[in-house]
């Protein structure tokens, strides 16, 4: 349990009052917050903003069926991508996922390509050795399993990045920029259960074939996906701790 109170802001760039519920109890789940610390808003439109952080510790950004890729949604994405752009301005502590982190790496010169998509199912993730030290990423193993679905990919880590974690199928699968902010393409907030739930609001976008929902599910069900889904848990102790911290610094400032 966290020493402090801290709150966080959950930022979902997807439609559908079920898949962004879905989404939402994923995160308290991940994180290990009770729901009166987790706000969540939701950009669904092309006129939907994330208003304000003020008043928040740190930033969780979701991921979204949309695509940097196509023209599917393009007034959408646009106004998604300007949003998730102006929220990254705000200096908070932010953790990135899947879209969301291809929306950053974008933004700081990274190519995004189609020819390494992964099926939704568990994916293999090799730390580097950028990863030591990290107050996140440094607790994991060398070598975790961890749920994914995405029919992009970032390239190659952006040049203002440290590379994080690699895998076989798919080359950039964290980064970090600064002190404050990371990103994977993988979903840390997603267990089996979560994971069966979402595809279920997502049998047309291309991340696997509906006829072999179950095996899917089956699959997953068996995967030890302990490292990955302490990720969200780990962020907000973070934020916790950047919380004690500030006012301690402002104090002796002011002093």
């Amino acid at each position: 349990m966290m020493a402090v109170m801290i709150r966080l802001l959950l930022v979902s760039p997807r439609r559908g009052a079920q898949a962004a519920a879905a989404e939402y109890n994923d995160v308290l789940r991940a994180t290990g917050m009770p729901a009166m610390c987790v706000e969540q808003r939701v950009l669904d439109s092309p006129t939907a903003t994330a208003g304000s952080t003020a008043g928040f510790d740190g930033l969780i950004i979701g991921g979204s069926p949309l695509n940097l890729t196509d023209d599917i949604e393009a007034a959408w994405r646009a106004q998604a991508i300007r949003e998730i752009l102006r929220l990254l301005d705000d200096s908070l502590p932010t953790y990135a996922i899947c879209f969301g982190a291809t929306v950053l790496a974008s933004s700081l010169g990274s190519g995004i390509g189609t020819d390494r998509p992964e099926g939704a199912g568990a994916t293999t993730v090799r730390l580097t050795d950028n990863a030591a030290g990290d107050p996140i990423f440094g607790r994991l193993p060398s070598t975790f399993r961890a749920l994914t679905g995405h029919n992009e990919h970032i390239t190659l880590a952006p040049a203002a990045a440290r590379l994080l974690a690699t895998g076989p199928t798919c080359p950039v699968q964290a980064f970090k920029v600064g002190t404050q902010t990371w990103a994977s393409q993988f979903h840390p907030e997603m267990d089996a259960k979560g994971m069966a739930n979402r595809m279920g609001f997502y049998q047309t976008n291309g991340y696997f074939d509906p006829s072999n929902w179950q095996g899917i599910v089956s699959e997953i069900s068996r995967e030890n996906l302990s490292a990955s889904t302490s990720l969200l848990r780990s962020f907000a102790e973070h934020c916790a701790g950047e919380r004690i911290e500030t006012p301690a610094l402002a104090r002796a400032h002011a002093a």
